[in-house]
């Protein structure tokens, strides 16, 4: 049992872990994937800390190409697209995370799916704009 720490804040962690994964931090994720490796919930979950912060960039890079087109259709319908986009992506977000979690996708193609999608859109988005 060399190595093998036993501390209150990793029995917190696990029992933080069966409760509700989604409260664990990214050092709880991390300590607790190591211990477990095999365990689909930890390692999406670290994938998922990993390529969330992509989210507010990519949001950004899909909603600057529509509103700055937004002059034709006007502004409320712009900010109202870019608004459901939004709502699209955390819908999607949720979804590829949760069959991460249950097993039904691996966890790289769950965290990564979302991420993917929206950056091509963006790149599609900002090819076809005016300059």
């Amino acid at each position: 049992l060399t190595g093998f720490e036993f501390t209150p804040q990793l029995v917190l962690s696990y029992v933080r872990a069966r409760s509700n994964p989604l409260e664990l931090s990214f050092r709880e994720t991390l300590t607790l994937t190591q211990r477990d490796p095999d365990n689909v919930v930890y390692r999406t979950l670290l994938y998922y800390f990993l390529s969330f912060p992509l989210a507010s960039l990519l949001l950004l890079l899909v909603g600057v190409p529509i509103l700055v087109s937004a002059e034709t259709y006007g502004r409320g319908m712009g900010m109202g697209t870019v608004l459901l986009l939004t709502v699209f992506y955390f819908g999607i977000d949720f979804v590829c995370r949760n069959l991460g979690m249950h097993g039904a996708l691996g966890p790289a193609l769950a965290s990564g799916i979302p991420p993917l999608l929206y950056g091509s859109l963006a790149v599609a988005l900002f090819a076809h704009m005016r300059s």
